[in-house]
């Protein structure tokens, strides 16, 4: 009996001991999720644009948890913001005299495309530093080209849904603010609110909303319905994609594929697709870099793309940093129930008079 007794007593003790660990490695999992959470959910997060215009007035904001006072060094100049959320009105300073014009598809020195159709190679430094409650220091350096009035407008759209990046909106219905074309649009009526067309002074630009219909003769929701530029729609069909029935896969495949290595930062695109999941519907995505021929990349920011249920409501999720290469994109419009355009801010954009100093 002793002897059964005292296996049964080791056997628990064995079992007890790899429960007891398997514990450990549970809670040291979780411990280690929770801090590279609070890690990345605490990173600087800023809204810088890429781009200024020479003179222009613009506003910095960032945002971090724990943050005693922030530090900025803009222009050469030093300021200090106290609190978790900086909002600092700035200047983009003139555009020295000695400084020559880039070219203007925008070539920088080492002969790679510009983001942003800048109208200089120089920069003004940016840097912005946050002193946390624990004494500790954190670091983001930007720098910030001067460009024309729609390369500003650009980049200002791009940094403020940058800064919204994660946030999740309701979705569901055309209007709801988490639906990917009407969250671009109500982005684009922010960041366009300093700006105007210059054949147009003083009408508020806008993203249209209405897609195309049947009578349009492509693929419904593959393109918009695009009033006159008048009406304060800055934007203009510059490429298209319609699955050919009479081509080969192949041939449709690469009329894709040049549809999509031709967009820039700023094109919105426009889709009626087939995505991994099975689902077909429409998406509309904002570029946000160059297409990255080495890696065969596009970039882009959306919403609703990504969403989850929260008490029986989507909620589209913003995600500013999408990456994928063209020929996954491609797979989702390889399909005769597929198409896309590409639209683009015309080139005769300005700041509005008010929004520029004397």
């Amino acid at each position: 009996m002793s002897i059964v007794n005292r296996g049964g007593v080791n056997r628990y003790g064995a079992a007890n001991a790899r429960y007891t660990k398997a514990i450990r490695a549970i809670v040291l999992a979780l411990i280690l999720t929770l801090a590279f959470h609070s890690a990345a959910v605490a990173a600087i997060v800023m809204n810088a644009p890429a781009a200024l215009t020479p003179g222009q007035p613009w506003e910095l904001r960032a945002k971090r948890l724990n943050v005693e006072y922030w530090t900025v060094r803009f222009n050469y100049q030093t300021y200090t913001v106290a609190g978790p959320k900086l909002t600092l009105p700035l200047v983009m300073p003139e555009l020295p005299e000695s400084v020559g014009s880039a070219e203007p598809n925008g070539r920088a020195e080492n002969d790679q495309p510009e983001p942003y159709n800048v109208i200089s190679t120089k920069r003004i430094p940016l840097e912005v530093e946050a002193t946390l409650k624990s004494g500790k220091t954190e670091t983001v350096s930007r720098e910030i080209a001067f460009g024309s009035p729609r390369d500003a407008l650009i980049a200002e759209w791009i940094a403020s849904i940058q800064l919204d990046d994660g946030a999740e909106r309701k979705s569901g219905s055309s209007s709801s603010p988490g639906q990917c074309k009407h969250y671009l649009a109500t982005m684009f009526a922010s960041a366009s609110a300093k700006y105007e067309l210059t054949e147009a002074p003083g009408i508020t630009l806008y993203l249209p909303e209405r897609p195309n219909d049947a009578k349009s003769g492509r693929v419904e929701g593959s393109a918009w319905t695009t009033p006159p530029l008048g009406t304060g729609n800055p934007f203009a069909e510059v490429l298209l994609y319609d699955f050919d029935a009479d081509r080969s896969v192949r041939e449709n495949k690469q009329a894709a594929r040049a549809m999509l290595e031709g967009v820039r930062p700023g094109d919105v695109v426009q889709l009626m697709a087939i995505y991994n999941n099975g689902a077909r519907g429409t998406h509309t995505l904002l570029i946000t870099n160059p297409y990255d021929p080495m890696k065969d990349m596009l970039y882009w920011c959306d919403s609703n793309l990504k969403n989850r249920m929260v008490d029986g409501v989507r909620y589209g999720i913003v995600m500013a940093y999408q990456t994928r290469t063209v020929e996954e994109v491609i797979g989702w419009l390889a399909n005769p129930l597929c198409a896309a355009t590409v639209y683009r801010l015309v080139d005769d954009i300005g700041v509005r008079p008010e929004y520029m100093p004397d």
